[in-house]
């Protein structure tokens, strides 16, 4: 495969792109679920949900997603094992 299309949730499509930038494959952002909205924000909005709860929950793993990535990734030279995939250019 030259190019996919990677369809995922707007809050992981960063790190997904990230992941998929070793493949060699040309890679069309398809992001979905998007949590935000625009919209006047009124004293409710000020208020703690579970809503919201949630929202930063999913915020902070992939904030924590991407920083274990990242360290992952500037390490992997130093290791002797590196986790190879199929669709990873340096598959045999």
């Amino acid at each position: 495969w030259k190019s996919a299309i990677l369809i995922t949730s707007a809050f992981h499509m960063e790190r997904s792109l990230l992941v998929f930038s070793n493949t060699g494959i040309k890679i069309h952002p398809w992001p979905t679920d998007y949590r935000s909205r625009v919209k006047i924000l009124t004293i409710d909005d000020f208020i703690p949900s579970s809503q919201s709860l949630e929202n930063t929950s999913i915020a902070w793993k992939e904030r924590i997603g991407l920083f274990v990535y990242g360290f992952r990734e500037s390490i992997s030279t130093f290791l002797p094992l590196r986790i190879r995939y199929p669709w990873s250019k340096d598959w045999n």
